[in-house]
C-alpha cells in the first residue's frame, strides 16, 4: 500500500476516472470521494496509541467506500488517504464563529457531524523520541 508503483497505479485509475467530470467541474473546485479523508472524530481519542480516523473514498453513487475507521495508529500512511484543508471561519445567521465551536455546541453539531457533540475538534500532539 505504500510503495511509488502502487501509488503512481493508484493515482492513474482515480484520474481516469475523473476525465469524465472535468468539464463539469472547475479545477478549483473541492471534490471529495477520490481519497479517504482525515478527519475530526470522537474516535481519535479513546484508544491505547494514538490513532488517525478516516473516512471516504466515495463510489460514483455517492456511497463512502471506507466508514468511519480508527484502527490506523497515527503514524500510518498509505495511497488512499490524505489532508483536506478547510476554513476554520464560517458565518451562521449571519454571525461569525468557528468549526470548533460548532462541533462542541449541544444544537449545531449536527450541521458537520452525525457523532454528536465533538468536544476535542482537534488531534493531539505527541512527542516521539
Amino acid at each position: 500500500m505504500t510503495t511509488v508503483p502502487v501509488f503512481l497505479a493508484h493515482n492513474e485509475l482515480v484520474r481516469l476516472q475523473l476525465n469524465s467530470y472535468a468539464i463539469a467541474h472547475n479545477k478549483s473546485e473541492l471534490t471529495a470521494g477520490h481519497q479517504k479523508d482525515v478527519i475530526i472524530s470522537n474516535k481519535i481519542y479513546g484508544e491505547t496509541t494514538p490513532r488517525v480516523v478516516i473516512y471516504g473514498w466515495h463510489q460514483l453513487n455517492g456511497e463512502a467506500i471506507q466508514p468511519v475507521y480508527n484502527k490506523h495508529t497515527n503514524t500510518w500512511a498509505d495511497y488512499s488517504h490524505g489532508i483536506r484543508l478547510i476554513q476554520n471561519k464560517v458565518w451562521i445567521n449571519g454571525k461569525k464563529t468557528t468549526i470548533k465551536k460548532i462541533l462542541a455546541d449541544p444544537y449545531l453539531n449536527q450541521l458537520l457531524s452525525d457523532e454528536g457533540v465533538i468536544e476535542k475538534a482537534y488531534y493531539p500532539v505527541f512527542e516521539t523520541y
